[in-house]
């Protein structure tokens, strides 16, 4: 309640969409002098990891081996398309007519959901990439296009009157999300405050 601590974050908008709001107000109810900052997951995420710019990473993965990781929470992939694509009717898309389809990829670093190519066996025609997960369900709207989208987000961004959501293709992989930090924090007191209320957000 007395400390005066800067936190900072890079995570991705999916991240900052599920749990963010509630990581703040947990943050700022608990340590009112204290700052909170998200930046965007990105490429040079890990250097800032090692350097101390940042404190926490949440990342759909664990972490390399020089970093600490800890589960935070699983979601599922479901696929997203215009309410008047040829499979809107369908509850379930199969494997074949998944690859049959341009997609948009959501691509958050370093060459996009790679979990997604190497479970499924094989490459997918990316027609747009973008790194944002708000907006990609609108893009749909008047194509042809699918999108592959976590489940938990779907019913924020999706609207249902214009998108329609069927179950993916059972080779699509589960999503596990991590908070990924720094070894020399793993006994620092605020740091290790900082982790426990973000998986207690995340949780809820």
């Amino acid at each position: 309640m007395t400390a005066q601590e800067s936190y900072r974050l890079a995570l991705s908008d999916y991240s900052v969409a599920a749990f963010g709001a509630a990581l703040a107000r947990e943050i700022r109810a608990n340590s009112p002098g204290s700052t909170l900052a998200y930046q965007l997951l990105d490429d040079e995420s890990f250097d800032h990891l090692s350097t101390g710019t940042i404190d926490l990473l949440i990342l759909g993965r664990p972490g390399p081996a020089q970093f600490s990781s800890h589960l935070l929470f699983t979601d599922r992939f479901v696929c997203a398309v215009a309410a008047d694509h040829k499979l809107a009717r369908r509850r379930h898309i199969s494997l074949h007519d998944y690859l049959r389809y341009p997609h948009i990829r959501i691509d958050i670093e370093r060459g996009g959901q790679h979990l997604i190519e190497r479970t499924i066996g094989g490459a997918r025609n990316i027609a747009i990439s973008t790194p944002f997960h708000a907006f990609a369900p609108e893009m749909l709207i008047g194509t042809d296009l699918v999108l592959t989208f976590p489940a938990r987000l779907a019913p924020k961004f999706a609207d249902s009157s214009q998108i329609s959501i069927l179950e993916g293709p059972p080779q699509l992989p589960e999503l596990s999300f991590y908070s990924v930090w720094h070894p020399r924090l793993d006994n620092d007191p605020s740091r290790r405050w900082l982790r426990e209320v973000t998986r207690a957000s995340a949780a809820s």
